[in-house]
Formats: C-alpha cells, sequence, structure tokens
C-alpha cells in the first residue's frame, strides 16, 4: 500500500510541544476525540509484553463514524484548524463536543514513539473504505497516509501506540480507572448509551457515585464586561480517592485538573467549576493559573463556601437520623426539649460527639441497649464536667482520617499514648522554649533587664539540648568544676561557674557565667567536655574575648587533673548577640568557618568557636523544622513567654511582664 507524505501547516503553536501530557490526560484526549467522532463505545487495550514487564503497545478503538481520506489531510494538516470550532455538536448523534484545536491527536505521541490510526468510513453512497494515517516522533513535521482502499469493515477508527514511553505503564496502575473515571462521569452520566472500557475495566460512575449534587454561581464578569455563567457540580464517590477540583469548559468537559485540600475528611469527591470563561483561560494557555486568576479564584472560594455547607449538611441529616433512633430506643441521655439556647447548644456538642463516636466504634452499634444507653450517659456526664478538654480531645480524635486512625493504631501496637503524648509535648515545649528565648534575648526591654547571669544560666542549665542533642544528657561532674574554677583567672576573677549565684542589682554591674557539662561517649575511656562562656546581651565580643577564651582554654586542658583519662575531648564556646570584624575575621580564618570554629588543635584535642545567639537559635529552629510541621505548630509570641513566665518565674519575674 503505497503513502503519501504531507507537511503539517503549524498555526501558532509547535507540534511538539502538543505532544506532552501526562499518560491519563494524553489517554483521556484520545478518548474524547473517539467520542467527538459519535462513538458510543470506545476500547483500550493495554497490551502486556511477552515474559517481561512492561506493555508492548497501547490500542484505542472506537465504533464512530471515522473521517474520510480528505477530511484527514486537513485535520492533520491544520493544527489549531479543528472542525470543531465549526459546531458544538456531533455530525449524527448531536452530543457536546469536547476538543476545539485539533490537538488531541498529538497526545498519542505521549504514550509511544510511533501512532497509527487505522480509518473506516462511510460515503453519502453507503460505501465504506478504510487507509491509514502514520505519525512519529522522530518527525513531527510531517504524517504518513495510505490511500482509501474499499473495505466491508464497521466504520471507526483503530489507534494503535507502539515504541511506548516507560511512563506509559503507569496506566495498568488501578488509579487511572478511577481518575478516568471522574474525568468522564459528567459526561457518562449525561449520555448513558457510552460504553468506555479501559482494558476489563468498564468506566462506570454510576456504579460508585454516592450522591451528587448542582449549584449556580455568581457569574464571572471580564475586564470587557462579558458575562460568564458558572455552575458547580459535586459528586460524591463510593470509593476513597484524593479529592479533586475540575475546570470545565461550559458544557463540562475538564480542561484542568487540581487536587482538592479541605478539611472535610469524611467524603470523597470531584468537584466541577463550568464556565466558559475556563475555555478562554485554557484558550489563552493560563488555565495552569487558575487558581491565581482574581475572578476564578473568587468563583472557586464560593465553589468551596457551597461543598463545605453541601457536606455539612449531609453530616447534619446523618446525626440527627441516627440521634432520632437513640429517642425511638429512649436511650438518649436527655428529656423533652431544650429549655434554652445554651442547652441547645449543650445537645448539639453532645450530638456531634456521640454520633462521631459510634461512627468510629464498630462495638458501640452491637453493644445491647442498656450497655449503649450507659455509655450515652456516661459520655454527657464527662462532657459536661470537664468540657474544655474532654471536647478537645474527642474532637481530634474522632475527625481523623481512616489513614490516620490506622496510622495511630499501628503506633500504639509499638508504644504507648502516654509515651507518644509525652514525645509531642517536649517538642512542643521546645519549640515554644526557643520562641521565647528569642523574645528575652533580643527584645530591647527583656534584653535590658536580662543583665543577671544567674537568670540566663537557670533557664539553660534545665535545657542544654540548645547546643547539641547529645548533651541533653548531661549532668554537671564537680571535677570538672573545680578544674574552671582553678583557671577562672584567666577570664574574669568575678565569674561564676556552675553555682548558685546571688542576685546582682545594677550598680554592682554584669558579671559573666561559665556553664560546664561533661559526657562518656560510646567508649567509656573517652570524655567529652563542653565548656560554655555566656556573655551578657548587650557585650559585643572582640580581640581581648578571644586571647581571653584561648589562654583559658589551653590551661585547661592542659590540667594533671585529666591525664588519668586515657581520651578528653575539650569544646569551648564563646556565646552572645554580636561580635564585631576582628572575630568574624578569626572565624572566616579559622579550621572550619562553617562550624564558627576558630581553634582545632587535635593534639590536645581541643577546639574554640563562637556562637551567636541569632545561630543557636535558627540552628534548633531548623532542626526542629520537620517535628514544627508534622505537629502543626503555630508560633505564638504571647504565648512563647508565657510559657517561660510561668516554667521559670522565679528567675524571670523582672524580664518578662508577669
Amino acid at each position: 500500500m503505497t503513502k503519501q507524505r504531507i507537511s503539517v501547516e503549524v498555526e501558532g503553536d509547535f507540534i511538539e510541544r502538543q505532544s506532552k501530557a501526562s499518560p491519563a490526560k494524553a489517554l483521556s484526549e484520545l478518548i474524547w476525540n473517539s467520542l467527538d467522532g459519535d462513538a458510543t463505545s470506545v476500547s483500550v487495550d493495554l497490551v502486556e509484553r511477552d515474559l517481561s514487564n512492561g506493555l508492548s503497545k497501547i490500542v484505542v478503538k472506537d465504533n464512530g463514524t471515522g473521517f474520510s481520506r480528505s477530511d484527514a489531510e486537513n485535520y492533520f494538516r491544520l493544527l489549531g484548524g479543528s472542525w470543531k470550532r465549526q459546531t458544538s455538536k456531533t455530525h449524527n448523534l448531536h452530543r457536546k463536543v469536547h476538543g476545539r484545536e485539533g490537538r488531541g491527536r498529538y497526545k498519542a505521541l505521549a504514550l509511544g514513539k510511533i501512532a497509527t490510526w487505522e480509518v473506516c468510513f462511510e460515503t453519502a453512497d453507503k460505501e465504506r473504505y478504510r487507509y491509514e494515517i502514520e505519525m512519529s516522533a522522530s518527525d513531527y513535521g510531517s504524517f504518513l497516509i495510505s490511500e482509501a482502499t474499499s473495505s466491508d469493515s464497521e466504520t471507526g477508527v483503530t489507534l494503535t501506540i507502539e515504541e511506548l514511553l516507560p511512563k506509559s505503564t503507569s496506566l495498568t496502575s488501578i488509579g487511572t480507572v478511577q481518575n478516568l473515571t471522574e474525568v468522564f462521569a459528567p459526561y457518562l452520566i449525561s449520555y448513558k448509551d457510552i460504553q468506555i472500557e479501559i482494558g476489563e475495566n468498564l468506566l462506570n460512575p454510576n456504579s460508585i457515585v454516592e450522591d451528587e449534587a448542582t449549584f449556580s454561581l455568581r457569574p464571572i464578569v471580564d475586564d470587557d464586561e462579558q458575562v460568564y455563567p458558572i455552575d458547580l457540580q459535586v459528586i460524591e464517590w463510593k470509593t476513597q480517592t484524593p479529592s479533586s477540583r475540575y475546570f470545565c469548559n461550559a458544557d463540562g468537559f475538564p480542561l484542568h485538573q487540581t487536587e482538592y485540600r479541605s478539611h472535610i475528611t469524611d467524603y470523597f469527591f470531584s468537584a466541577y467549576l463550568k464556565s466558559g470563561y475556563i475555555s478562554n483561560l485554557a484558550e489563552s494557555e493560563r488555565i495552569t493559573l487558575a487558581e491565581m486568576d482574581e475572578k476564578m479564584n473568587n468563583s472557586i472560594i464560593e465553589a468551596d463556601q457551597a461543598i463545605l455547607g453541601h457536606f455539612r449538611g449531609k453530616a447534619t441529616e446523618k446525626t440527627r437520623g441516627i440521634v432520632d433512633q437513640w429517642k425511638e430506643e429512649k436511650i438518649y441521655p436527655f428529656q423533652g426539649e431544650a429549655d434554652s439556647p445554651i442547652a441547645e447548644v449543650e445537645r448539639q456538642v453532645f450530638d456531634i460527639v456521640a454520633v462521631n463516636v459510634q461512627n468510629y466504634s464498630d462495638e458501640f452499634e452491637k453493644a445491647p441497649r442498656k450497655a449503649r444507653e450507659l455509655q450515652l450517659h456516661l459520655l454527657r456526664t464527662a462532657i459536661e464536667s470537664s468540657p474544655n478538654d474532654l471536647q478537645k480531645i474527642i474532637s481530634e480524635v474522632v475527625q481523623l482520617s481512616k489513614p490516620k486512625q490506622k496510622e495511630l493504631a499501628e503506633l500504639l501496637e509499638e508504644t504507648t499514648l502516654a509515651a507518644i503524648i509525652k514525645a509531642a509535648k517536649t517538642v512542643a515545649n521546645r519549640l515554644k522554649f526557643i520562641d521565647g528565648l528569642e523574645e528575652i534575648v533580643f527584645d530591647s526591654k527583656s534584653k535590658k533587664n536580662l543583665r543577671e547571669r544567674s537568670q540566663l544560666h537557670k533557664i539553660l542549665a534545665d535545657n542544654t539540648w540548645l547546643f547539641g542533642e547529645k548533651y541533653n544528657l548531661w549532668v554537671s561532674d564537680q571535677g570538672l568544676t573545680q578544674v574552671l574554677k582553678t583557671y577562672k583567672k584567666f577570664l574574669d576573677p568575678d565569674i561564676q561557674i556552675d553555682e548558685p549565684v546571688t542576685m546582682i542589682d545594677d550598680r554592682k554591674g554584669v558579671i559573666d557565667l561559665m556553664l560546664s557539662r561533661q559526657i562518656k561517649l560510646q567508649n567509656k575511656d573517652v570524655t567529652e567536655n563542653l565548656v560554655i562562656e555566656l556573655k551578657a546581651p548587650r557585650i559585643k565580643l572582640n580581640a581581648d574575648s578571644i586571647v581571653q577564651i584561648k589562654k583559658y582554654a589551653q590551661a585547661v586542658a592542659a590540667d594533671e587533673r585529666f591525664h588519668t583519662v586515657k581520651d578528653v575531648k575539650w569544646d569551648f564556646w564563646l556565646v552572645s548577640n554580636a561580635y564585631d570584624r576582628f572575630v568574624q575575621d578569626e572565624i572566616d580564618g579559622g579550621p572550619d568557618p562553617s562550624k564558627r570554629l576558630i581553634w582545632d588543635n587535635p593534639q590536645r584535642n581541643l577546639k574554640i568557636g563562637i556562637k551567636s545567639w541569632a545561630e543557636i537559635i535558627d540552628e534548633n529552629r531548623d532542626r526542629l523544622d520537620f517535628f514544627r510541621r508534622n505537629l502543626e505548630y503555630k508560633a505564638d509570641k504571647s504565648r512563647a513567654t508565657q510559657f517561660l513566665r510561668e516554667r521559670y518565674a522565679e528567675f524571670l519575674h523582672n524580664v518578662v511582664d508577669t
């Protein structure tokens, strides 16, 4: 069979760009082409390779009317010149048309490198002919088309895609069927005589649709005062699937899909926004930024409110039905009608909590009537006697999604709820401590009052994890303390080292403070000491500070009292709010600027570093960021300072307001 080569005339967009799409998106475009060709049956055959994983080819077959060879030349030659622009209905069955640009056929090359269409069509004289069209990813600018020959086959188009791209194997996943069901659901619900098969799976939205609802939103008025009606269709699914938002043209054909993010955890649904304004976004290639379009975003917000109200209404109706059943069984713990607005609210709270408890407890419904009556009465008593704590706990637990419930159940097999709460509380307290510490160290009023080193010392002694997680296990070592005291003359004779410090008023000035900690490493013959010299927040480190700490560190490390220990490692940190250019140059020229080291003597296992409070706070925030996000911790300066005020009241009475 001879074939003629015909060049493609590009109108506006590059051809290669049209062949880019996800496998599911590409396949849906090819199915739409079949439906626009008056097909009532479309089958997708995912042909697997022999004796190996993966697919060898994809075959999309329909029973549509096909198209003549002369029409094919125009369809494939003119990108952007589709016949569908001339009509909104299909030729024979007068169904709504999906495409407009004639780009869908190029999505075949998003699945494989070679695409072949075998077309059978019927003339006005009832004679049938067949021919083939071939496109290759190696030559986007042309296609091969054979001569039409007489045929006795049924009309329709069979598209075969070969030399598949690796990503095409994702079409075999069960998620593809669900995704395509959502895409074609509005269309299949409107046209019930259509059948679409993916492998052995029939797309049948009616079998998995739980409920549907339609809402009319406020029209969109564009900059040219053109008015575009916009409708919202919500389809609730029986199966568990991520909720999605579809941006559709006025006829309901999806043009773009995004994940629907919401707190609606008990329902699985797809939301279809339908408007000619969305078609304009697609034609101007702004559809992927639809949520950033101000007018479209206003409609999205309105749609979200409608969706939330819809499912709240369903939840209320469900709650009412269960409560009515309890009343009929005479196990409802309230009698008669509520005699005040407050009593009415109390009942509403009880109804919500009790119904959710039943929904997440299979044993409740199975229990005898008397047992359920007792449980409901106990629940009412618990809510009324301790509403603040219990209601919040129950609300958080019963609103867990089923996957989260499973995670909690699995976790409780490995640890206890008390341990989980303790761990979460520890992280939350650390996050609050960091926020509070930042406030008292940098706030001008707090920093001015935070002169007594005993204050900062006392709260840091309880939070040595700030300087490294392993140091959280430290205990003060008296032998080390005595050594530090011996050499404190190198710093300041008045320095206080690991001892309670009496309050010093402003007239006596500000003293420095030395913290010392010692830890045994895995090899018990190795001891690691960290010595921290804290400077008052108003002190800027300078050359004198560097000279002092070096002399002190060298003297301490050389002390003969440590010679009996096989291996002793020393880290000295000088901590303050800021340092001058000399100190910065020492850091930049030091052995490890990234760690702020200014001295590293391997022979003596001695390191000296500089730290600012800003660096320490930022390092800890980075380390705890993962937990911050997963705990959904929200920074609150007032709560953080309140935490420090309550936890360390005896030390911070004049630093933070009480």
